[in-house]
């Protein structure tokens, strides 16, 4: 892992305020001459650069701070929680923070927030005191915002599962619905005759229907019986099939047989 851009513009942005580079050395306001972006190594009173030695040093030194990270920190961390890291390291370096690379290699984004905020002080060369920094308090609060943002926005985006989009039922014409009508009658008689049929031929062991205790098979042979059955079926379903035709109701443009009830008919 490395810094990410975002993570070096951040950088860059919270060592100088308008995110440029400082071509000429100055006092931070602890006694430390500073020059480019907040860089400190070999950095004398005086001391003038153009930005292309200002972005080679500023890159030497987050180098050093991302050796550090890799070397220090053993618990899998977020891009976001590494380029603070980054940063908090090229601001207040690595050797006095025990509390933090312990609340960090603990996987406790709670503790490491709170022990974040602990390094707001700094040595004041001219009082000789550890005093609270403003600049310091300022840039931890925005360091851990920084962490905040990133992780959110690298952080997997919620599936979205977009439903199959459902076909609207078609409109039949007449014709059509007089057909599927036709077939539903004329399979159901169909189905009725052939079932009794069966029932029948069961009963005389496929051999003799007995009604009545009358012995049928002389006066109507079985495979006689069966053509009858059959073109009573066929007859049967034709009957249907007038009786629907010759009623016709009218609905909204669509043709309706007559004993469909309303509750079925698209509206």
């Amino acid at each position: 892992m490395i810094l990410s851009n975002d993570g070096e513009n951040f950088l860059k942005q919270v060592e100088e305020e308008d995110g440029k580079c400082k071509l000429h050395a100055y006092d931070d306001g602890t006694g430390t001459w500073t020059i480019a972006w907040g860089c400190t190594k070999g950095v004398y009173k005086g001391m003038a650069i153009d930005e292309e030695q200002g972005e080679k040093m500023f890159l030497s030194e987050v180098q050093l701070c991302e050796n550090a990270v890799a070397c220090l920190i053993k618990a899998p961390i977020s891009q976001g929680l590494y380029d603070i890291l980054v940063s908090f390291f090229y601001n207040s370096g690595w050797g006095k923070c025990p509390k933090l690379l312990a609340a960090v290699n603990s996987g406790n984004n709670l503790k490491i927030r709170q022990t974040w905020m602990l390094y707001d002080h700094a040595y004041n060369e001219r009082t000789g005191q550890v005093e609270e920094w403003p600049g310091l308090v300022k840039r931890r609060h925005e360091e851990l915002a920084y962490w905040a943002k990133k992780d959110a926005q690298d952080s997997p985006k919620a599936l979205v599962v977009t439903p199959p989009a459902v076909q609207a039922p078609q409109t039949m014409t007449k014709k059509e619905i007089v057909q599927a009508s036709t077939k539903l009658t004329m399979g159901k008689r169909l189905q009725q005759v052939m079932g009794t049929l069966v029932g029948l031929l069961t009963l005389s062991n496929f051999t003799t229907v007995k009604a009545n205790v009358i012995d049928l098979s002389p006066i109507i042979p079985l495979r006689d019986m069966f053509i009858i059955g059959f073109g009573v079926a066929i007859l049967w379903g034709y009957i249907e099939y007038i009786k629907s035709k010759s009623v016709e109701d009218q609905k909204d443009g669509r043709y309706i047989p007559s004993g469909v009830a309303d509750a079925d008919t698209p509206n």
